[in-house]
């Protein structure tokens, strides 16, 4: 979980103010670090950025597992390696925004996830997800 050798430069700066570019050179002086494991979620420290990530579980289904890991990868080394895509800071706000075409999407972690729960509890099984699990 190392980055590239890349440094707080190749960040998008368009916007960014001084202090963003301070915090994102910061982010880059650190390794992330595991903090916490929960049920559904993990937090990591790089520095004084704090990311909350999704798990990658051995039984997910191969594209739901690989999208997921891309999506921690590229939220913890700041560049995807799919699309392209570098996070920014621009006015206090860190984040990532990928290609719409990319698997590390919200909306397509969202659909793989939604798949993939279908295959595991058929809408017609009586015992499939939990009310909300979907939703």
């Amino acid at each position: 979980m190392t980055g590239r050798g890349r440094d707080a430069a190749t960040y998008e700066r368009r916007g960014a103010t001084e202090s963003d570019r301070g915090f994102l050179a910061e982010v880059d002086r650190h390794q992330p670090e595991l903090v916490r494991e929960e049920r559904y979620t993990e937090t990591w420290q790089r520095g004084p950025l704090t990311l909350i990530l999704p798990p990658v579980r051995e039984w997910y289904p191969p594209e739901l597992k690989a999208a997921t890991q891309l999506g921690r990868q590229s939220a913890m080394d700041g560049h995807c390696t799919a699309c392209g895509a570098y996070s920014r800071a621009t006015d206090g706000e860190w984040y990532m925004k990928h290609e719409d075409t990319c698997m590390a999407t919200d909306d397509a972690l969202d659909m793989l996830i939604n798949e993939a729960t279908l295959k595991m509890f058929p809408a017609d099984d009586p015992d499939g997800p939990p009310p909300g699990l979907l939703d």
